[in-house]
């Protein structure tokens, strides 16, 4: 074939052209200038002639979606594209009669009387391409026989679903079809999930998943999902493909199993709680009332209910370092000395380096809750001395909670105060012993934590 600056005879051209045994085409990179003996026999014509009376208007690029090129109408010629975008792969799709043969384009730039050329030609890949389309046809069907499959547009809308997809979402194909995936978005699904699903997928990467949605009705199921962009040869974006596997079995153990711990960890907080207060002769319900307490007043501060229940779960512990503490000092009747309170006041520092070390959710704030507890909002608490906001939220929380319920019942050195003292106390010491915020709240839901006192009397 000839390549570069090279000068070529045109006779000698002209019949070589002829010869080649695959269909050709010459261009100047704007129009068709001829075709092969090989094409116009394919194509159903004797002569270059009567191709381009036919033709000369009409070999323009075809705009479907499938990478092919075709002699239809659209805005470049085909012979153009293929020559500009030489990153692309394209094949070139030609039909005559019921006869349809698919062509890879090898070009091939020239000189010819000081112009610059180009032969275009097609090499015959129709059994390749066939295979291809049928080995993706049969992984279609795979796809579509072993998972749960939706297709949308460029814009989220829903194209395509499958059997399985219907029959887990117990919507109907005409439901679903026309409609985003949020009709299937469960409401604990945070926006922040599928925000990063959607920035990626516009990005042209994959995402994957695991994904907590609703059924029409009501319930709710769990998949693990890929979605792929579907991409075409101009590089965009022509579609989105989600495949899907039910893990709701999964997902429900797992979740069970969430709770069970979750439990386990209460009723064991709980009894390790329970170990300070009954060595100190106090009541096993002084950790139950301070952790409702507790709970209450981080709802009421505007802690989530994550957060509020983590702080309830912890709070029993906040006395958990009083194991250290000699039993002449932590039951000693009457008010103890200078030397008693400050080992006493050490209960902070043991039960922070008992739980310290920990990485769940729950005994790192029962450690915060045990160090922090007696910390004062004046900074003249112990054993750090903090002061208003470099105490944790937890250990002011429990600090309201804790002294509420020691001045509300009875201990070894003390009878119980009378409510009108208790309230008094907390005025008094609101903004110097306590966070001015969390008294106002206190005082705010005052009945709440009288309900909380009655039901866990003694």
């Amino acid at each position: 074939m000839p390549s570069g600056k090279q000068k070529l005879d045109a006779t000698c051209f002209e019949s070589v052209f002829n010869l080649m045994p695959s269909p050709c085409i010459i261009t100047d990179g704007s129009r068709m200038l001829r075709a092969n003996r090989a094409l116009l026999e394919f194509i159903g014509f004797d002569s270059n002639e009567a191709f381009f009376e036919r033709y000369q208007c009409v070999c323009e690029l075809f705009k479907e979606a499938l990478s092919y090129l075709s002699f239809c109408k659209g805005e470049r010629l085909w012979v153009e594209e293929i020559l500009t975008e030489t990153k692309q792969d394209y094949k070139i799709m030609i039909q005559h009669g019921s006869e349809t043969r698919i062509f890879l384009p090898k070009v091939q730039a020239y000189t010819y009387a000081d112009t610059k050329q180009y032969i275009v030609v097609l090499e015959d890949v129709t059994s390749e391409d066939r295979l291809q389309n049928r080995l993706l046809q049969e992984y279609k069907e795979a796809v579509d026989r072993s998972a749960i499959v939706s297709k949308t547009d460029p814009h989220g809308v829903i194209t395509f679903v499958n059997k399985k997809f219907c029959e887990i979402s117990g919507y109907s194909e005409g439901e679903l079809i026309g409609q985003p995936h949020n009709i299937i978005r469960h409401p604990d699904m945070p926006a922040a999930v599928f925000n990063e699903m959607w920035r990626t997928i516009s990005e042209k990467k994959p995402w994957s998943g695991i994904v907590k949605n609703r059924t029409k009705s009501g319930g709710t199921y769990y998949v693990d999902t890929v979605i792929n962009p579907i991409i075409d040869c101009k590089g965009n974006i022509v579609e989105y493909i989600g495949i899907r596997h039910d893990i709701t079995a999964i997902e429900t153990v797992k979740s069970n199993l969430y709770v069970e711990i979750e439990e386990t960890q209460k009723t064991l907080l709980y009894s390790l709680g329970e170990i300070g207060e009954l060595r100190s002769r106090d009541t096993a319900n002084h950790v139950k009332r301070v952790a409702e307490y507790s709970r209450l007043l981080a709802i009421r501060s505007g802690l989530d209910e994550s957060e509020a229940s983590i702080l309830q779960l912890a709070s029993p512990m906040h006395d958990i370092g009083k194991i250290a503490v000699p039993d002449d000092i932590l039951n000693k009747e009457g008010y103890l000395t200078d030397t008693e309170r400050k080992i006493m006041q050490t209960h902070c520092e043991y039960g922070y380096h008992i739980l310290k070390n920990s990485d769940r959710p729950i005994l790192k704030a029962a450690a915060i809750v045990a160090h922090q507890h007696h910390e004062k909002w004046n900074g003249s608490g112990y054993p750090k001395g903090l002061k208003a906001e470099e105490i944790h939220i937890y250990g002011r929380i429990t600090a309201v909670a804790d002294v509420f319920d020691a001045l509300s019942t009875a201990r070894s050195y003390k009878e119980p105060w009378p409510d009108s003292e208790i309230f008094a106390y907390f005025k008094d010491n609101r903004g110097t012993y306590f966070d001015p915020r969390l008294i106002d709240l206190f005082f705010e839901n005052l009945d709440e934590f009288l309900s909380i006192r009655e039901l866990y009397r003694e």
